[in-house]
């Protein structure tokens, strides 16, 4: 499988949260299924294994409200970027 395409959305994505990995090393980390080759350093692997856990809920639960949730669910990084569950402020 050719996982370029899927490695742009998530370097695309990630941009929007200081993403600091390339594409080629983006691209690596699908090909080995490793977060080893992409940056260690900032929230690189926590956006690349959070977009992979989203597109799996997407896939199990389809694109709608519920699938929304099982996205959100699904990313459980240790990121302070994650949304605060039932916390309010």
């Amino acid at each position: 499988m050719d996982n370029t395409a899927l490695a742009r959305f998530i370097t695309s994505l990630g941009s929007l949260n200081g993403y600091g990995s390339t594409l080629a090393q983006t691209k690596k980390a699908l090909d080995l299924r490793s977060s080893q080759p992409l940056n260690q350093h900032g929230e690189d692997v926590a956006i690349f294994e959070d977009t992979l856990k989203g597109i799996a809920a997407v896939k199990e639960k389809g694109f709608s409200v519920d699938g929304i949730i099982a996205i959100n669910s699904a990313f459980d990084s240790p990121s302070d970027e994650q949304p605060m569950r039932g916390k309010t402020t």
